[in-house]
Protein backbone atom coordinates (compact mmCIF):
# COMPACT_ATOMS: atom_id res chain seq x y z
CA UNK A 1 0.00 0.00 0.00
CA UNK A 2 2.98 2.34 0.14
CA UNK A 3 3.92 1.86 -3.49
CA UNK A 4 4.36 5.21 -5.17
CA UNK A 5 2.55 6.08 -8.35
CA UNK A 6 4.25 6.59 -11.68
CA UNK A 7 5.51 10.05 -12.51
CA UNK A 8 3.69 10.77 -15.76
CA UNK A 9 4.53 14.46 -15.98
CA UNK A 10 6.67 15.23 -18.98
CA UNK A 11 7.85 18.51 -20.44
CA UNK A 12 4.69 18.70 -22.53
CA UNK A 13 1.22 18.12 -21.09
CA UNK A 14 -2.03 17.85 -23.05
CA UNK A 15 -5.57 18.19 -21.75
CA UNK A 16 -8.69 17.87 -23.88
CA UNK A 17 -10.32 20.89 -22.21
CA UNK A 18 -7.39 23.05 -21.08
CA UNK A 19 -5.11 22.66 -24.11
CA UNK A 20 -1.37 22.15 -24.37
CA UNK A 21 1.31 23.33 -21.94
CA UNK A 22 5.07 22.92 -21.78
CA UNK A 23 7.98 24.08 -19.68
CA UNK A 24 10.21 26.71 -21.23
CA UNK A 25 13.72 28.04 -20.83
CA UNK A 26 13.90 31.63 -19.57
CA UNK A 27 17.08 32.32 -21.53
CA UNK A 28 19.27 32.12 -18.43
CA UNK A 29 19.49 28.34 -18.29
CA UNK A 30 16.56 27.99 -15.92
CA UNK A 31 13.38 26.07 -16.62
CA UNK A 32 10.16 28.01 -16.05
CA UNK A 33 6.81 26.37 -15.35
CA UNK A 34 3.88 28.42 -16.74
CA UNK A 35 0.61 28.59 -14.81
CA UNK A 36 -1.23 26.60 -17.53
CA UNK A 37 1.29 23.79 -17.08
CA UNK A 38 0.61 23.69 -13.32
CA UNK A 39 -3.14 23.76 -13.94
CA UNK A 40 -3.00 20.82 -16.34
CA UNK A 41 -0.58 18.98 -14.07
CA UNK A 42 -2.92 19.31 -11.10
CA UNK A 43 -5.88 18.19 -13.20
CA UNK A 44 -3.97 15.13 -14.39
CA UNK A 45 -2.87 14.31 -10.85
CA UNK A 46 -6.46 14.56 -9.61
CA UNK A 47 -7.62 12.18 -12.34
CA UNK A 48 -4.83 9.73 -11.51
CA UNK A 49 -5.67 9.87 -7.80
CA UNK A 50 -9.35 9.25 -8.55
CA UNK A 51 -8.48 6.28 -10.74
CA UNK A 52 -6.11 4.90 -8.09
CA UNK A 53 -8.81 5.16 -5.43
CA UNK A 54 -11.30 3.46 -7.76
CA UNK A 55 -8.92 0.55 -8.39
CA UNK A 56 -8.21 0.31 -4.64
CA UNK A 57 -11.93 0.22 -3.87
CA UNK A 58 -12.48 -2.57 -6.41
CA UNK A 59 -9.62 -4.58 -4.91
CA UNK A 60 -10.84 -4.19 -1.32
CA UNK A 61 -14.48 -5.04 -2.02
CA UNK A 62 -13.77 -8.37 -3.74
CA UNK A 63 -12.93 -10.22 -0.51
CA UNK A 64 -15.78 -12.37 0.91
CA UNK A 65 -14.35 -13.22 4.37
CA UNK A 66 -10.94 -11.69 4.98
CA UNK A 67 -8.54 -9.22 3.43
CA UNK A 68 -4.86 -8.76 4.26
CA UNK A 69 -3.30 -5.32 3.77
CA UNK A 70 0.47 -4.99 3.62
CA UNK A 71 2.79 -1.99 3.48
CA UNK A 72 6.51 -1.50 3.70
CA UNK A 73 6.32 1.65 5.84
CA UNK A 74 3.36 3.26 7.60
CA UNK A 75 5.34 6.25 8.81
CA UNK A 76 6.18 7.58 5.36
CA UNK A 77 2.55 7.67 4.31
CA UNK A 78 1.23 9.08 7.59
CA UNK A 79 3.94 11.60 8.36
CA UNK A 80 3.92 13.11 4.88
CA UNK A 81 0.14 12.72 4.63
CA UNK A 82 0.66 11.49 1.07
CA UNK A 83 -2.74 10.98 -0.50
CA UNK A 84 -1.14 9.44 -3.60
CA UNK A 85 -0.27 6.29 -1.69
CA UNK A 86 -2.99 3.79 -0.86
CA UNK A 87 -2.07 3.59 2.83
CA UNK A 88 -2.37 7.35 3.10
CA UNK A 89 -5.91 7.08 1.74
CA UNK A 90 -6.92 4.16 3.96
CA UNK A 91 -5.19 4.98 7.24
CA UNK A 92 -7.74 7.39 8.77
CA UNK A 93 -10.50 4.85 8.24
CA UNK A 94 -8.38 1.95 9.51
CA UNK A 95 -7.41 3.91 12.62
CA UNK A 96 -11.02 4.91 13.34
CA UNK A 97 -12.24 1.32 12.84
CA UNK A 98 -9.62 0.03 15.28
CA UNK A 99 -7.92 -2.26 12.78
CA UNK A 100 -4.91 -3.73 14.55
CA UNK A 101 -1.46 -3.26 13.07
CA UNK A 102 0.96 -6.18 13.10
CA UNK A 103 4.62 -5.39 12.58
CA UNK A 104 6.66 -8.06 10.82
CA UNK A 105 10.33 -7.47 11.69
CA UNK A 106 12.89 -7.94 8.91
CA UNK A 107 14.93 -11.13 9.16
CA UNK A 108 17.65 -11.57 6.59
CA UNK A 109 17.39 -15.35 6.69
CA UNK A 110 13.70 -15.14 5.83
CA UNK A 111 14.47 -12.94 2.85
CA UNK A 112 16.71 -15.56 1.20
CA UNK A 113 15.10 -17.60 -1.56
CA UNK A 114 14.62 -21.29 -0.76
CA UNK A 115 17.45 -23.51 -1.91
CA UNK A 116 16.63 -26.60 -3.93
CA UNK A 117 17.39 -29.86 -2.15
CA UNK A 118 17.82 -33.38 -3.37
CA UNK A 119 14.64 -34.91 -4.78
CA UNK A 120 12.99 -37.75 -2.92
CA UNK A 121 13.66 -41.27 -4.11
CA UNK A 122 10.91 -42.72 -6.26
CA UNK A 123 9.89 -46.28 -6.95
CA UNK A 124 9.96 -47.82 -10.40
CA UNK A 125 6.56 -47.69 -12.10
CA UNK A 126 4.52 -50.87 -11.97
CA UNK A 127 3.69 -50.58 -15.69
CA UNK A 128 6.45 -49.74 -18.16
CA UNK A 129 5.32 -48.51 -21.58
CA UNK A 130 7.75 -49.77 -24.21
CA UNK A 131 5.77 -48.81 -27.31
CA UNK A 132 5.73 -45.33 -28.80
CA UNK A 133 2.66 -43.18 -28.50
CA UNK A 134 0.26 -43.27 -31.43
CA UNK A 135 -0.25 -39.90 -33.09
CA UNK A 136 -3.63 -38.36 -32.41
CA UNK A 137 -4.94 -37.52 -35.88
CA UNK A 138 -8.56 -36.50 -36.25
CA UNK A 139 -8.50 -34.57 -39.54
CA UNK A 140 -6.55 -35.19 -42.75
CA UNK A 141 -6.62 -33.63 -46.19
CA UNK A 142 -8.24 -35.89 -48.79
CA UNK A 143 -4.96 -36.04 -50.71
CA UNK A 144 -3.44 -37.79 -47.68
CA UNK A 145 -5.21 -41.02 -48.65
CA UNK A 146 -3.22 -41.26 -51.86
CA UNK A 147 -0.02 -40.30 -50.07
CA UNK A 148 -0.53 -43.06 -47.49
CA UNK A 149 -1.34 -45.60 -50.20
CA UNK A 150 1.87 -44.67 -52.03
CA UNK A 151 4.01 -44.88 -48.88
CA UNK A 152 2.92 -44.63 -45.23
CA UNK A 153 6.28 -43.12 -44.31
CA UNK A 154 5.67 -40.33 -46.83
CA UNK A 155 2.36 -39.69 -45.04
CA UNK A 156 4.16 -39.53 -41.68
CA UNK A 157 6.76 -37.05 -42.91
CA UNK A 158 4.09 -34.82 -44.43
CA UNK A 159 1.08 -35.00 -42.08
CA UNK A 160 2.44 -36.19 -38.72
CA UNK A 161 5.89 -34.58 -38.61
CA UNK A 162 4.88 -31.55 -40.71
CA UNK A 163 8.17 -31.76 -42.63
CA UNK A 164 8.20 -29.39 -45.65
CA UNK A 165 10.35 -31.72 -47.77
CA UNK A 166 13.75 -31.20 -49.37
CA UNK A 167 14.46 -29.29 -52.57
CA UNK A 168 12.60 -26.79 -54.72
CA UNK A 169 10.93 -29.24 -57.13
CA UNK A 170 7.85 -29.89 -55.06
CA UNK A 171 7.53 -26.24 -54.06
CA UNK A 172 7.75 -25.00 -57.65
CA UNK A 173 5.19 -27.53 -58.86
CA UNK A 174 2.80 -26.62 -56.06
CA UNK A 175 3.22 -22.92 -56.84
CA UNK A 176 2.41 -23.48 -60.53
CA UNK A 177 -0.61 -25.55 -59.57
CA UNK A 178 -1.88 -22.81 -57.28
CA UNK A 179 -1.52 -20.19 -60.01
CA UNK A 180 -3.32 -22.34 -62.57
CA UNK A 181 -6.20 -23.09 -60.20
CA UNK A 182 -6.51 -19.39 -59.43
CA UNK A 183 -6.59 -18.44 -63.11
CA UNK A 184 -9.37 -20.95 -63.74
CA UNK A 185 -11.34 -20.05 -60.63
CA UNK A 186 -11.24 -16.28 -61.28
CA UNK A 187 -11.52 -16.58 -65.08
CA UNK A 188 -8.21 -14.71 -65.47
CA UNK A 189 -6.64 -14.54 -68.95
CA UNK A 190 -4.16 -11.70 -68.43
CA UNK A 191 -0.77 -12.65 -66.89
CA UNK A 192 -0.41 -9.20 -65.30
CA UNK A 193 -3.77 -9.55 -63.55
CA UNK A 194 -2.77 -12.98 -62.22
CA UNK A 195 0.66 -11.71 -61.09
CA UNK A 196 -0.98 -8.98 -59.00
CA UNK A 197 -2.92 -11.59 -57.00
CA UNK A 198 0.08 -13.70 -55.96
CA UNK A 199 3.35 -12.11 -54.90
CA UNK A 200 6.75 -13.54 -55.78
CA UNK A 201 5.77 -15.31 -59.02
CA UNK A 202 8.09 -15.17 -62.04
CA UNK A 203 6.91 -14.10 -65.49
CA UNK A 204 7.50 -17.64 -66.75
CA UNK A 205 5.39 -19.22 -64.00
CA UNK A 206 2.56 -16.76 -64.52
CA UNK A 207 2.49 -17.22 -68.28
CA UNK A 208 2.62 -21.02 -67.96
CA UNK A 209 -0.35 -20.93 -65.57
CA UNK A 210 -2.35 -18.81 -68.04
CA UNK A 211 -1.42 -21.20 -70.86
CA UNK A 212 -2.60 -24.21 -68.83
CA UNK A 213 -5.87 -22.44 -67.99
CA UNK A 214 -6.42 -21.61 -71.67
CA UNK A 215 -5.85 -25.27 -72.57
CA UNK A 216 -8.79 -26.24 -70.39
CA UNK A 217 -10.95 -23.44 -71.77
CA UNK A 218 -10.34 -24.14 -75.45
CA UNK A 219 -9.11 -27.71 -76.01
CA UNK A 220 -11.63 -30.15 -77.47
CA UNK A 221 -10.61 -32.83 -74.94
CA UNK A 222 -12.24 -30.86 -72.11
CA UNK A 223 -15.32 -29.69 -74.01
CA UNK A 224 -17.68 -32.23 -72.42
CA UNK A 225 -17.05 -30.86 -68.90
CA UNK A 226 -16.04 -27.26 -69.59
CA UNK A 227 -19.58 -26.09 -70.29
CA UNK A 228 -21.22 -28.12 -67.52
CA UNK A 229 -19.51 -26.70 -64.41
CA UNK A 230 -22.06 -25.51 -61.86
CA UNK A 231 -19.71 -24.37 -59.08
CA UNK A 232 -16.00 -23.97 -58.32
CA UNK A 233 -13.79 -24.36 -55.27
CA UNK A 234 -16.35 -26.32 -53.26
CA UNK A 235 -15.36 -27.10 -49.65
CA UNK A 236 -16.15 -30.63 -48.53
CA UNK A 237 -15.63 -33.07 -45.67
CA UNK A 238 -16.16 -36.80 -45.32
CA UNK A 239 -16.09 -38.92 -42.14
CA UNK A 240 -14.54 -42.38 -42.47
CA UNK A 241 -14.42 -44.50 -39.31
CA UNK A 242 -13.87 -41.50 -37.06
CA UNK A 243 -11.35 -39.71 -39.31
CA UNK A 244 -12.50 -36.48 -40.97
CA UNK A 245 -11.28 -36.03 -44.54
CA UNK A 246 -11.34 -32.44 -45.81
CA UNK A 247 -10.74 -30.94 -49.21
CA UNK A 248 -11.77 -28.49 -51.91
CA UNK A 249 -13.16 -29.70 -55.23
CA UNK A 250 -11.89 -27.58 -58.12
CA UNK A 251 -15.11 -27.83 -60.13
CA UNK A 252 -18.46 -29.55 -59.66
CA UNK A 253 -21.17 -30.38 -62.20
CA UNK A 254 -24.59 -31.98 -61.91
CA UNK A 255 -23.21 -35.52 -61.79
CA UNK A 256 -19.44 -35.15 -61.66
CA UNK A 257 -16.46 -33.75 -59.77
CA UNK A 258 -13.43 -32.38 -61.63
CA UNK A 259 -9.87 -31.81 -60.40
CA UNK A 260 -7.24 -29.89 -62.37
CA UNK A 261 -3.74 -31.36 -62.56
CA UNK A 262 -0.55 -29.68 -63.78
CA UNK A 263 1.69 -32.66 -62.91
CA UNK A 264 4.54 -33.66 -65.19
CA UNK A 265 3.49 -37.30 -64.90
CA UNK A 266 -0.05 -38.61 -65.34
CA UNK A 267 -0.79 -40.84 -62.35
CA UNK A 268 -4.56 -41.28 -62.14
CA UNK A 269 -4.20 -44.28 -59.81
CA UNK A 270 -2.47 -42.07 -57.25
CA UNK A 271 -5.39 -39.61 -57.33
CA UNK A 272 -8.18 -42.20 -57.48
CA UNK A 273 -8.85 -42.09 -53.72
CA UNK A 274 -8.97 -38.30 -53.81
CA UNK A 275 -11.67 -38.40 -56.50
CA UNK A 276 -13.47 -41.17 -54.59
CA UNK A 277 -13.66 -38.94 -51.50
CA UNK A 278 -14.85 -35.96 -53.57
CA UNK A 279 -17.67 -37.90 -55.22
CA UNK A 280 -18.63 -39.58 -51.94
CA UNK A 281 -18.78 -36.30 -50.03
CA UNK A 282 -20.66 -34.40 -52.73
CA UNK A 283 -22.96 -37.21 -53.85
CA UNK A 284 -21.72 -37.36 -57.46
CA UNK A 285 -21.43 -40.46 -59.63
CA UNK A 286 -18.44 -39.60 -61.82
CA UNK A 287 -15.04 -38.02 -61.34
CA UNK A 288 -12.59 -36.46 -63.76
CA UNK A 289 -8.93 -35.50 -63.75
CA UNK A 290 -8.02 -32.74 -66.20
CA UNK A 291 -4.30 -33.21 -67.01
CA UNK A 292 -3.65 -29.78 -68.49
CA UNK A 293 0.00 -30.30 -69.32
CA UNK A 294 -0.88 -33.44 -71.32
CA UNK A 295 -4.21 -32.16 -72.70
CA UNK A 296 -6.00 -35.27 -71.51
CA UNK A 297 -9.17 -35.86 -69.49
CA UNK A 298 -9.12 -39.00 -67.35
CA UNK A 299 -12.51 -40.42 -66.45
CA UNK A 300 -13.48 -42.41 -63.36
CA UNK A 301 -16.83 -44.14 -63.78
CA UNK A 302 -19.07 -44.83 -60.80
CA UNK A 303 -18.33 -48.58 -60.71
CA UNK A 304 -14.59 -47.85 -60.42
CA UNK A 305 -15.09 -45.50 -57.49
CA UNK A 306 -17.62 -47.63 -55.61
CA UNK A 307 -15.03 -50.36 -55.06
CA UNK A 308 -12.70 -48.05 -53.11
CA UNK A 309 -14.66 -47.93 -49.84
CA UNK A 310 -12.76 -50.84 -48.28
CA UNK A 311 -9.40 -49.50 -49.49
CA UNK A 312 -10.12 -46.15 -47.84
CA UNK A 313 -11.16 -47.85 -44.59
CA UNK A 314 -7.93 -49.89 -44.48
CA UNK A 315 -5.88 -46.72 -44.99
CA UNK A 316 -7.80 -44.88 -42.27
CA UNK A 317 -7.23 -47.83 -39.89
CA UNK A 318 -3.50 -47.69 -40.61
CA UNK A 319 -3.40 -43.94 -39.95
CA UNK A 320 -5.29 -44.26 -36.66
CA UNK A 321 -3.07 -47.17 -35.54
CA UNK A 322 0.08 -45.21 -36.33
CA UNK A 323 1.32 -47.74 -38.87
CA UNK A 324 3.79 -45.74 -40.96
CA UNK A 325 6.16 -48.44 -42.15
CA UNK A 326 7.81 -47.50 -45.45
CA UNK A 327 6.81 -49.25 -48.68
CA UNK A 328 9.61 -48.12 -51.02
CA UNK A 329 9.35 -48.53 -54.77
CA UNK A 330 10.68 -46.81 -57.86
CA UNK A 331 7.31 -45.13 -58.46
CA UNK A 332 6.89 -44.02 -54.85
CA UNK A 333 10.43 -42.80 -54.30
CA UNK A 334 11.27 -41.20 -57.65
CA UNK A 335 9.40 -37.95 -57.05
CA UNK A 336 9.22 -38.09 -53.25
CA UNK A 337 10.21 -34.83 -51.53
CA UNK A 338 11.63 -36.81 -48.60
CA UNK A 339 13.90 -39.28 -50.42
CA UNK A 340 17.03 -37.33 -49.42
CA UNK A 341 16.32 -37.86 -45.71
CA UNK A 342 14.66 -41.29 -45.88
CA UNK A 343 16.90 -44.25 -45.05
CA UNK A 344 14.41 -46.73 -46.52
CA UNK A 345 14.11 -45.40 -50.06
CA UNK A 346 14.36 -47.73 -53.02
CA UNK A 347 17.99 -48.44 -53.98
CA UNK A 348 17.03 -48.20 -57.66
CA UNK A 349 16.15 -44.50 -57.40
Amino acid sequence: LTRKGNNTKGKILVDANLGVAFKIDNGEGEEVTPAIYTLISNAKQEKEDDERRRVLYVALTRAKEKIILSASSKSEAIETKSKSMDLGVLWPGLEKAGVAEKLIPFEEKDALPPQPGLPDDFAAPSIIQTQGLKPSISTVRVTGLGDYERCPKLFKYKYVDGHPGIGEGGTGAARLGTLTHLALEKEITDPDALRRLVAGMTDEETQTAIDFANVFRSHAEFKEVNGCIASKEVDLSLEVDGLILTGVADAVGDDFVLDYKTDKEMEPEHHKLQIWAYTKALGKSKGYLAYLRHEELHRFESHELMGLDETAKKIVAGIREGDFAATPSITACRFCSYREICDEKSEEV
